[in-house]
């Protein structure tokens, strides 16, 4: 089912303008962002350092938004 949706998916987008693909791609991301955020961050609280969860949070935020900067820069 998955493999399916990806496949259509791919067949409408292919032959789109750069920019849509783009903003396609950013629009996938910050849902996977949120929905990872809104399951992570009440469960991390739970714990004894919430602070210290909270850091590592972002410190892997970042490293996502590094990695994804450099994908995107050596793809163009």
């Amino acid at each position: 089912m998955m493999v399916g949706g990806a496949r259509r998916r791919f067949l409408v987008l292919r032959n789109q303008a750069r920019d849509v693909r783009r903003l396609i791609a950013a629009l996938a991301a910050g849902f996977l962002i949120i929905t990872v955020t809104q399951s992570m961050i009440p469960e991390a609280n739970r714990g004894e350092e919430p602070r210290f969860a909270l850091m590592l949070y972002l410190d892997g935020l970042s490293l996502y938004q590094m990695i994804a900067v450099a994908i995107a820069v050596a793809i163009v």
